[in-house]
């Protein structure tokens, strides 16, 4: 039953693991970019501390993070995009129209700082990134 549906859907055997992946890369980029790269700035402009985060809150990160994968995932091969160079514009569109634009209302609406703005969008884009890349890289290789 589980092969019928995968086949209706054109759904690759190898989706669950791909949108695993794709979701546990994303959760350790971001956590590098955010403790080690704009870290510093981060905690400053968001008066957020090291050790405010709760034990809960990286679990509710790979639940968003496989969220955002599988529908990435699902999005993805509805278009028919042959490669990960066309599933990264694709993405970097997805990106562009939904996250960047969601992120800048907080600045238009909320007085959000505008660097604020930067690191979160381009951690965004990152994953986004990263994701693509995950869930079409394998593809290629079962397709030849």
């Amino acid at each position: 039953m589980a092969s019928q549906h995968r086949r209706r859907a054109n759904l690759p055997a190898s989706s669950t693991t791909r949108i695993v992946v794709a979701a546990l890369a994303a959760f350790v980029l971001s956590a590098t970019y955010y403790g080690v790269v704009v870290g510093t700035v981060w905690h400053e402009l968001s008066g957020a501390s090291a050790d405010a985060f709760a034990p809960w809150q990286p679990i509710a990160q790979i639940i968003r993070n496989l969220v955002v994968a599988y529908a990435l995932d699902y999005i993805l091969l509805r278009t028919s995009a042959v490669g990960v160079l066309a599933s990264l514009q694709i993405s970097f569109r997805l990106w562009l129209g939904f996250q960047a634009m969601a992120i800048i209302g907080s600045v238009i609406h909320e007085g959000y700082p505008v660097i604020l703005y930067c690191v979160h969008a381009f951690d965004a884009l990152m994953t986004v990134a990263v994701m693509t890349i995950c869930l079409r890289a394998n593809l290629r290789k079962q397709a030849t």
